[in-house]
């Protein structure tokens, strides 16, 4: 999967443990039990990230993938777990979300009770983005998350992540017209839980 560019050079991962002699010499376990990763990630700013840990036997070609969950003060964590015996490699990748931002924002701006036209137009066009750079695969996929494509006339837009269909909601209706004093409803919903 190809993540933009932007956003992953303002990004810094140290402190990666586990590791010996800076990686040096491999770590050890045994089939069966778990790699615990942890590393501070943090970049420049107030935006949002998203991290992953990526990891493979030595001798396989393709990367797995598992997320890593903020611990707090720039701390994450993820896992992976042992499968055959023989050497692994893991790696960590962590990008600025621009999408994660933009979602936080827009709830603080609902909340406060702005006007957040602007806004809903901002993500469309993040949503739209994100579409365009997606191949076939990934935008059929359904692991995990949800792609609901919905015609807007002029373009097609997958909304990604199940967990934010109320805001897909909210700049689908704001394209369609719908009166803001709905959308602030909706939202209202979406922060309240």
């Amino acid at each position: 999967m190809a993540m933009p560019a932007d956003g992953r050079k303002r990004v810094v991962i140290e402190g990666v443990t586990p590791e010996i002699d800076g990686g040096r010499f491999p770590i050890k376990r045994v089939t069966g039990e778990s790699v615990v990763v942890e590393a501070d990630v943090f970049a420049d700013g107030h935006d949002l990230l998203e991290c992953r840990l990526c990891f493979r036997r030595e001798s396989d070609a393709e990367w797995q993938v598992a997320p890593l969950a903020p611990l707090g003060n720039d701390r994450w964590r993820g896992q992976f777990t042992v499968r055959e015996i023989g050497r692994y490699r893991y790696t960590i990748e962590g990008w600025v979300s621009r999408f994660a931002t933009w979602r936080a924002d827009l709830l603080k701006r609902v909340v406060a009770d702005q006007d957040v036209g602007v806004d809903l137009l901002i993500g469309a066009d993040l949503i739209d983005d994100a579409a365009s750079r997606a191949s076939a695969p990934e935008a059929a996929r359904s692991d995990g998350h949800a792609y609901r494509e919905v015609g807007l006339g002029r373009r097609v837009v997958h909304a990604e992540h199940a967990h934010d269909g109320a805001l897909a909601v909210l700049w689908i209706a704001c394209q369609r017209g719908v009166q803001l004093e709905r959308l602030l409803a909706v939202a209202h919903r979406e922060v309240d839980g």
